[in-house]
């Protein structure tokens, strides 16, 4: 089996540097010998690069990750729920809700393989959170961001940051703008100071938040904090966003006053 994918990755590596027009790092280092699990690996590792920067060069690493899960024995209970994982992020680029709940239906009994890590757990809870949030089942979403929350404690920053500021956004899309102030705040306020991507994104859910409760004042103090970071770290779609934001700003305050 190791021999036939070998083969495969090989042929698939050199069209897929044909087609990208540029030759592709693992070409060289790919032989009929590489361990399965490398290869899987490996092609998981381009669609978490690409799933979001460009969609459309993920499809040939998703077309083998799904062959290699079908005909393949040596492959984990970690191994395809970090497939399945980004499976979800890829699909979130279209919005299609109903088919991502399938997904996190279909594959929750991975969370129960041994071979899983905590890490993997978190983000399929994550997602499933998101998911009924973005659904309109605000109390599907709660339940699991406060597991989250109560899991991480303060072991996990990440999924602290992650938990705080999943909770911010849902109270804020089910209009309980006070609690989702707080969990926006908190989470706001344990973000790492060198971590600017962060801090732009808790800025910008609490500019929404404050459009959405009529305080266009504080929306338009948030948006400025974003956009001094953003142009701290030359963010150019960020800038696009905020200034759009901004706009907004302007409009809900004509229409106030």
């Amino acid at each position: 089996m190791k021999l036939v994918f070998g083969f495969i990755y090989i042929y698939f590596l050199f069209s897929l540097s044909i087609c990208l027009g540029q030759a592709h790092p693992f070409i060289t280092d790919a032989t009929e010998q590489t361990p399965d699990t490398t290869i899987f690996n490996q092609s998981l590792d381009s669609i978490k690069k690409y799933v979001y920067l460009d969609s459309r060069k993920i499809k040939p690493y998703m077309s083998l990750c799904k062959t290699m899960m079908e005909e393949n024995e040596d492959l984990t209970g970690r191994h395809k729920l970090g497939f399945v994982i980004q499976s979800i992020y890829n699909e979130f680029n279209t919005a299609d809700y109903l088919k991502i709940a399938k997904m996190i239906v279909d594959n929750r009994y991975l969370l129960e393989d041994s071979d899983v890590i905590q890490s993997q757990i978190t983000q399929f809870n994550y997602l499933d959170g998101y998911t009924s949030m973005e659904m309109g089942d605000f109390e599907a979403a709660q339940q699991v961001f406060y597991k989250m929350l109560d899991n991480a404690k303060e072991n996990n920053l990440s999924t602290l940051i992650q938990a705080n500021s999943s909770l911010g956004e849902v109270f804020t899309k089910s209009k309980d703008y006070e609690n989702g102030e707080k969990y926006l705040l908190r989470g706001l306020k344990i973000i790492p100071k060198d971590e600017a991507n962060i801090r732009i994104s808790g800025y910008i859910k609490l500019a929404r938040l404050y459009q959405s409760a009529d305080k266009v004042s504080k929306a338009e103090v948030n948006t400025n904090k974003a956009l001094s970071l953003a142009d701290s770290i030359s963010s150019k779609d960020y800038k696009l966003e905020l200034l759009l934001i901004k706009v907004d700003n302007c409009i809900q305050q004509k229409d106030l006053d």
